[in-house]
């Protein structure tokens, strides 16, 4: 495949394709250093948006059962209990 026929490809992509396409080209032409830091940056952003506040009482009524002694002490922290 030409060059030519290549850039003819390209005018039959979309705008995103097109924006695609052209990260590539300057990703490629990056150094290692570079692009680890761009990945980096890029995976940082994405998991901080993935991050969600819990909602307060968001669990409300999920807990059938709860055990009377659920406050009492455990026994295998009573060496550690003054």
């Amino acid at each position: 495949m030409t060059v030519e026929q290549i850039i003819k490809q390209t005018e039959t992509l979309t705008k995103d394709q097109k924006q695609q396409v052209a990260f590539y080209i300057l990703f490629s032409n990056m150094s290692e250093d570079k692009r680890n830091n761009l990945m980096q940056l890029f995976f940082y952003e994405n998991n901080e948006k993935q991050k969600e506040k819990p909602i307060f009482g968001s669990m409300k009524g999920m807990v059938e059962y709860m055990s009377d002694d659920f406050d009492a002490p455990l026994d295998d922290l009573k060496d550690y209990m003054y």
